[in-house]
């Protein structure tokens, strides 16, 4: 899992590095994402170096154990049989059925292996679909869009809506708004006067956000 997860990383570096190639020429930080290459590669190696020393242990154990059985059937089972409590023949049955186990435990031991391989690269799968940051299920959008909306004839109601950008500047401002069932508004003004940011709060894709003034919107039938 860990494996997995630094080369994700490590694709996601290159591609970031490969698009912003120009501007790291141009700042001169060849060195710096050198250094971040090396240093993930380094981790990768280890992580890998770990990986083989269990894999070459769990097949060392089994191996182990694989033989030690037989050797403890012909030790204390030879003793029994030389003490006349066991026949040779249920000593030589015995071993026998032993054998028949290798292909069987194998078979157990590659199905588990395969288990948890693909257990682990589905909840992969599942993590980007599930990044920080998603909108709630609660606060998603209507299903439909606009046309579901209009059909439900809903009232909308905004109380002190104001939205941050990523650096802590205001974008909107303690709005209030009241829309009646079925009405038609239009938002004008500049590009970066906040209709978009206004647009996408009605349409509930504007993250919460802590630090601002709650955003309260309550949709009823009239």
């Amino acid at each position: 899992k860990q494996r997995i997860h630094l080369v994700r990383e490590l694709s996601d570096e290159i591609t970031e590095t490969a698009l912003s190639l120009r501007e790291i020429q141009t700042n001169g930080t060849n060195r710096f994402h050198l250094a971040i290459f090396s240093k993930m590669m380094g981790i990768n190696y280890w992580i890998r170096f770990d990986i083989f020393k269990w894999k070459f242990f769990i097949k060392f154990l089994n191996n182990f154990i694989a033989q030690l059985t037989p050797f403890f059937f012909y030790s204390i089972g030879g003793y029994l049989v030389i003490q006349g409590s066991l026949s040779l023949g249920a000593l030589l049955a015995v071993v026998a059925a032993y054998k028949d186990l290798n292909a069987p435990w194998r078979e157990l031991l590659d199905y588990y292996q395969f288990l948890e391989d693909s257990r682990i690269k589905y909840q992969q799968v599942v993590d980007q679909f599930d990044p920080m940051g998603m909108i709630p299920p609660e606060r998603a959008p209507v299903e439909g869009g606009p046309a579901a909306l209009e059909a439900a004839a809903l009232e909308v109601h905004i109380a002190n809506a104001s939205l941050s950008d990523e650096v802590g500047g205001s974008r909107l401002d303690a709005i209030s708004l009241t829309l009646a069932a079925g009405a038609r508004v239009a938002v004008l003004g500049q590009d970066a006067g906040g209709k978009h940011e206004f647009a996408q709060i009605l349409a509930g894709l504007a993250p919460r956000q802590p630090a601002a003034l709650p955003l309260a919107a309550h949709r009823r039938s009239p």
